[in-house]
């Protein structure tokens, strides 16, 4: 996180950061406005700048919710009827309930399964070169 002021030779560099940012396929967000933090403007430490940075983050989520229960409200007034529901992802995901488990895949040298010739020959030249 960079913070730059504007009218400055910094804001030139910026840009720069910005694209080399796009040209490596990082996404950016550039912040115009901070949230309302009262009269304590001055930052002490890092537990307050990640408090600024957790606020700055989270904030477009502040907008979203309020304009979604607008769009209830509005909903509610036109005789449709919303409902709002928490729910957890696994549920959506239709993984309710289930575990997932990892193993090893069997060696190459197992045989049991019949391999193409083409990655028989690949598995016998990584053998050369590591041996």
């Amino acid at each position: 996180y960079t913070l730059v002021s504007r009218d400055t030779d910094e804001m030139f560099y910026s840009t720069k950061r910005q694209q080399y940012l796009v040209d490596q396929g990082y996404t950016f967000k550039v912040v115009t406005s901070l949230p309302d933090r009262g009269t304590d403007s001055v930052l002490y430490g890092p537990d307050k700048e990640l408090k600024l940075l957790q606020d700055i983050l989270t904030s477009h989520l502040q907008k979203e919710e309020e304009a979604e229960e607008r769009a209830i409200k509005d909903a509610a007034k036109d005789g449709i009827d919303v409902t709002k529901r928490k729910i957890e992802v696994t549920k959506l995901s239709g993984a309710d309930g289930k575990l997932y488990f990892e193993y090893d895949a069997p060696s190459a040298d197992a045989g049991s399964k019949k391999r193409h010739k083409l990655f028989k020959a690949r598995a016998n030249r990584q053998k050369k070169v590591r041996s």
